[in-house]
C-alpha cells in the first residue's frame, strides 16, 4: 500500500495482517481522490480507519487537520506508526465508530470531508451515515465518502446528507454525499 499522490506521494503506509481488515485499493484511492480533487484546509475524519490509508492520503493531498477513529488498539498503533513514518500528525483515538462520533459532536467538531469504510457485512455505514446527520458533524457543503459491499444498498438521502454520486468497483460500491441546508 502507497501514497498514491500529493506531498507524500509514493511512500509506503504500513498494512495489517488482519483479515477483518480491508485494504483500499490504490485504483479506488486514486478515483476518489480524483473526485475530491485539492483538500487544502480541510478537517477531515477517516472512520473505521485501519491502517489510515485514506486520512493519510487526504493530508498528503493538502488537509489541515485529520481525525482517526478505529476501535483495534493494533490498528490504533499502526496508524500512529504510519503518520510518524510520513512526518505527517494526526489525532488517533481508539474507539468505535459510534462511541467517537458522539464525543467529537459533544465537543462540537465539524468536519469538512469524513470517510466511512466499516467492514463489509455490516449495517455500518447507513447507522455512520444517520449519526452523522443528527450529530451534525459535517459541515454544510461538507462530503462523506462511504465504502460499502455492492450488495448492501444504502438510501439516496440520510436527513440532510444527499447522495451526489456511487460508482461500482468490483465488489465494493463508493458512495459520495453531500451535507446541504433544507
Amino acid at each position: 500500500m502507497r501514497v498514491i499522490a500529493g506531498q507524500a506521494k509514493g511512500h509506503k503506509i504500513r498494512g495489517t495482517s488482519r483479515k477483518a481488515t480491508r485494504a483500499i485499493t490504490d485504483r479506488i484511492k486514486e478515483s476518489v481522490f480524483g473526485i475530491l480533487g485539492d483538500l487544502s484546509g480541510q478537517r477531515v475524519l477517516d472512520l473505521f480507519a485501519g491502517t489510515g490509508s485514506l486520512g493519510i492520503e487526504a493530508l498528503s493531498h493538502g488537509a489541515e487537520e485529520a481525525f482517526f477513529i478505529d476501535k483495534n488498539r493494533g490498528c490504533v498503533k499502526l496508524i500512529k506508526k504510519n503518520l510518524s513514518s510520513l512526518c505527517m500528525s494526526g489525532t488517533v483515538y481508539p474507539l468505535a465508530a459510534g462511541t467517537g462520533l458522539k464525543r467529537l459532536g459533544e465537543r462540537g467538531e465539524r468536519f469538512d470531508l469524513v470517510f466511512v469504510d466499516p467492514p463489509f457485512g455490516t449495517d455500518l455505514a447507513e447507522e455512520t451515515l444517520k449519526q452523522l446527520d443528527e450529530l451534525n458533524i459535517v459541515r454544510s457543503g461538507g462530503i462523506v465518502f462511504t465504502r460499502h459491499h455492492a450488495k448492501t444498498i444504502l438510501p439516496e438521502a440520510m436527513g440532510k446528507l444527499l447522495l451526489k454520486r456511487r460508482k461500482k468497483y468490483g465488489e465494493s460500491i463508493v458512495s459520495f454525499y453531500g451535507r446541504v441546508e433544507r
